[in-house]
């Protein structure tokens, strides 16, 4: 069976007449990004090819950090607290993704004619939390292993 590699996408600058053309191109990033298809495309950032291009990009970068970020993690923990650990860190991303879709549905807005508005601030807010993030994680450590000793016998004789 032949696999698709790359996709070629032409679409139009303007998000269109109806809000359902953005949220298609938003699904097809999506898509190109869980099915690990690249975007070939002319470089527009607004409007429906602009969707297209960031849903993907965001989607290949946020699968693409998880990996790392999990070893760190677990790493950072003793093995018999681990399991505990993951399901009180698996709450906290939950927790995080659900209030940034609420603060981000608070400042992202939409024109009469459908184009989103402060899309960028939103970018922005996330590009510093990563930044945040990535400090921080200078100071992830791993627990520290006990020092074994070895109990010498005295020699009898």
């Amino acid at each position: 069976m032949n696999m698709i590699k790359n996709v070629c996408v032409y679409c139009g600058s303007g998000p269109g007449t109806n809000p359902r053309f953005v949220e298609a191109a938003i699904a097809l990033g999506k898509a190109l990004a869980e099915n690990g298809v690249g975007l070939v495309y002319g470089g527009g950032s607004i409007g429906l090819m602009g969707a297209v291009a960031t849903s993907t990009l965001l989607m290949v970068c946020m699968s693409s950090r998880m990996v790392p970020a999990m070893a760190m993690m677990t790493a950072a923990v003793e093995a018999r607290y681990r399991g505990g650990f993951m399901s009180i860190n698996s709450s906290v991303q939950q927790f995080a993704a659900g209030l940034a879709s609420i603060v981000s549905g608070y400042i992202m807005g939409q024109t009469p004619s459908g184009e989103l508005t402060h899309f960028p601030v939103i970018g922005a807010i996330s590009f510093v939390c990563a930044l945040t993030c990535i400090y921080l994680a200078r100071y992830l450590k791993s627990p520290e292993q006990p020092a074994t000793t070895v109990n010498a016998l005295p020699a009898e004789g």
